[in-house]
C-alpha cells in the first residue's frame, strides 16, 4: 500500500452559508421557466392525418 497525499477540498474548509431564501427564489425560477415552457407548447399544434391522405 503506498501512501499517497490527501489534498483538502473547498468543501472541507467549511463556513459556507447560502443565501437566504435560495429556495424560494429557484422555486420561483423554476416556475416561471415551466410557465414558459407550457405556453410556447400551446402555440404549436401537430396535426396528424391517420388515414395518410394529404
Amino acid at each position: 500500500m503506498s501512501a499517497r497525499k490527501v489534498w483538502p477540498s473547498e468543501e472541507d474548509r467549511g463556513g459556507w452559508v447560502a443565501e437566504p431564501g435560495i429556495d424560494n427564489k429557484a422555486t420561483a425560477f423554476i416556475d416561471r421557466i415551466h410557465k414558459s415552457i407550457v405556453s410556447e407548447s400551446d402555440c404549436q399544434t401537430l396535426t396528424v392525418n391517420p388515414a395518410g391522405k394529404s
